[in-house]
């Protein structure tokens, strides 16, 4: 290739790479010897399911003065993909992401990539890309991470406490609230098809035993909440006794985001080294009931549409 380091010219060789590439095939080395052809002077992100950042402080926001409220209710998110700071300054968390983080290259640590112990070995600087994460070209600044996310709990719960007579009823509140509860979770999401209007899929989470989960409705962002809620140890424990999901209607958002919920529950099953039921026998089941409402069975595999 031309902008490769065996290219010729200098100026043909490549300032950045972006790599939309499975985690499994860059950990290959025949990926890896590819990615050493490249300058040391080249920059790679890599963009794939390893990236852990979940993309928004304000669900975070929220969630940390609904957890101060009553942990119970409202446990913290189990993403732990966006770093914590410790010690925030005085005002509110945008300030503090920026505060201290105005750094180009010079400040930033650009690691070498590594998988288990060993390192890409002749590759340039290689970075897990991150949202808000910037490459300048021009000026050539490269990395800049001034502007990725970081959280500050502290500064959350403090912006509560702004509120006028909010420590009174907060204790008042409290009080009441120390009640037992059904273990449920309330998932929401949009709907993304292309429609001329958009609508909020409502998914509900209920574990019923310490080995039996329900879903009670699936839209096309339920997976993604789940994994928002729960992080991805703990969702993919919840796939593995998740026993059944009830789709309340025929549409494609409802379609979608239970396809997208039974290659997971499938990922997380091979994870524990739980073999599959028969892909023939859940197709042909699927194709003999069609037509009706859909409730699906996933403990068995039974599919009654």
């Amino acid at each position: 290739m031309q902008h490769q380091f065996s290219g010729g010219s200098e100026e043909d060789l490549a300032e950045v790479v972006v790599h939309f590439t499975p985690q499994e095939v860059v950990a290959n080395p025949r990926y890896q010897e590819w990615m050493a052809r490249f300058s040391p002077s080249t920059s790679h992100v890599i963009i794939n399911d390893a990236n852990s950042c979940m993309g928004s402080e304000a669900v975070h926001r929220i969630q940390y003065k609904l957890n101060h409220l009553n942990d119970n209710l409202f446990p913290l998110l189990g993403d732990n993909g966006i770093p914590k700071k410790e010690a925030c300054t005085e005002g509110n968390a945008e300030e503090s992401n920026n505060s201290d983080c105005k750094e180009t290259l010079a400040n930033n640590n650009e690691d070498t990539l590594q998988f288990g112990n060993s390192q890409i070995s002749g590759v340039g600087p290689t970075v897990q890309a991150a949202t808000l994460l910037n490459y300048y070209i021009r000026p050539k600044k490269r990395f800049d991470r001034s502007n990725v996310l970081h959280l500050c709990p502290d500064a959350y719960i403090q912006e509560c406490y702004e509120g006028e007579k909010f420590e009174s009823t907060f204790l008042d509140v409290k009080e009441k609230l120390q009640a037992p509860y059904l273990d449920k979770a309330v998932n929401a999401g949009s709907q993304d098809y292309p429609y001329t209007f958009r609508k909020i899929v409502l998914g509900m989470n209920t574990s019923y035993s310490h080995d039996k989960a329900l879903l009670m409705d699936c839209g096309e962002g339920t997976y993604g909440q789940l994994v928002r809620l729960l992080g991805s140890t703990e969702c993919e424990v919840l796939l593995q006794k998740l026993v059944a999901v009830y789709v309340s209607h025929l549409h494609a958002d409802h379609h979608i985001g239970l396809i997208r919920l039974l290659l997971a529950r499938r990922r997380a099953f091979n994870a524990a080294g739980i073999s599959n039921v028969s892909k023939q026998l859940t197709k042909k089941i699927i194709n003999k009931h069609s037509g009706r409402k859909l409730y699906l069975f996933v403990e068995r595999m039974i599919i009654i549409l």
